[in-house]
């Protein structure tokens, strides 16, 4: 449970612009290594918040507040980690993404 929590807290961070389903599906050297690190950061912290007395519970506190505070980097756009964007079915990026092109040059000649 509280893996599926964590992946699922991290992901209300990162759906809008990543593509989460990738993200939390990659296997190996494919896996983002600090998404690995943060997840687990998280499924621990709200692991000891349920144990008797909270036994450790503020070296997982700290490490939960530092995870949070990447992952809000991140949403904010601070941090750009190494993760697949989100695409719509048109295969452009989708979310808060932006996609710039122009006109084709004028040339008024008179």
């Amino acid at each position: 449970n509280a893996e599926a929590e964590a992946r699922e807290e991290i992901a209300g961070y990162l759906r809008p612009k990543y593509d989460c389903t990738a993200i939390f599906s990659a296997q190996d050297e494919h896996r983002n290594r600090l998404i690995v690190m943060y997840t687990c950061d998280i499924a621990l912290y709200h692991m000891s918040a349920s144990m008797p007395q909270k036994m450790g519970s503020e070296v997982r506190k700290e490490r939960y507040e530092r995870a949070v505070k990447w992952l809000e980097g991140v949403q904010a756009g601070k941090i750009v980690p190494d993760l697949p964007p989100a695409v719509g079915e048109d295969g452009l990026p989708s979310g808060n993404s932006f996609v710039y092109s122009c006109q084709k040059q004028l040339h008024h000649n008179w």
